[in-house]
């Protein structure tokens, strides 16, 4: 019994819902956010567009979480997810991803994520959403380098024994 306390406790403690429920907070006057110690607090009339982006394996409950706290404030944005959890979530587009390699919705959500950065004005907030398994399923090739080349080096890194958590 108290091990499994202790489990769920250690569980509870890297719950994204609940980190994210800590650190973003909105009310009528403000946009709050707020990691490792430190808060800023956005006043909500020099705010014009407020975007989401990112993904990985938590990327639908770090979205559904964003929009818990921000409500209405959220314009889009664009969260690459696990396969078979792609969608809509309100104003946000779920991208299905693969992980460990990537795949065509690696690079599809990556291509989304930058033309809404490419967009977003000097008053507008970008929060970023990223969990394990995000730099495979946000994943942007360097110029000269094809999506396929990328998926294969990934592929030939994992078979040689690469570790996914470094």
């Amino acid at each position: 019994d108290r091990l499994l306390r202790i489990f769920r406790a250690g569980v509870s403690s890297v719950d994204p819902a609940r980190l994210l429920a800590s650190s973003l907070r909105a009310n009528i006057e403000s946009v709050r956010l707020a990691a490792a110690g430190a808060e800023s607090a956005i006043p909500r009339e020099l705010l014009n567009k407020v975007y989401g982006v990112g993904g990985g394996k938590a990327g639908r409950t770090m979205g559904n979480a964003a929009l818990r706290a921000l409500g209405d404030l959220v314009e889009g944005g664009v969260l690459a997810v696990p396969r078979g959890a792609g969608g809509t979530l309100g104003p946000l587009r779920l991208v299905e991803a693969a992980h460990p390699v990537p795949d065509i919705g690696s690079f599809a959500s990556a291509r989304e994520i930058l033309a809404i950065l490419e967009k977003a004005g000097e008053n507008d907030l970008v929060i970023a959403l990223i969990s394990g398994g995000g730099s495979a399923m946000i994943s942007a090739p360097a110029a000269g380098i094809t999506t396929g080349e990328k998926a294969e080096v990934s592929r030939l890194l994992l078979q040689a024994g690469a570790d996914i958590h470094s």
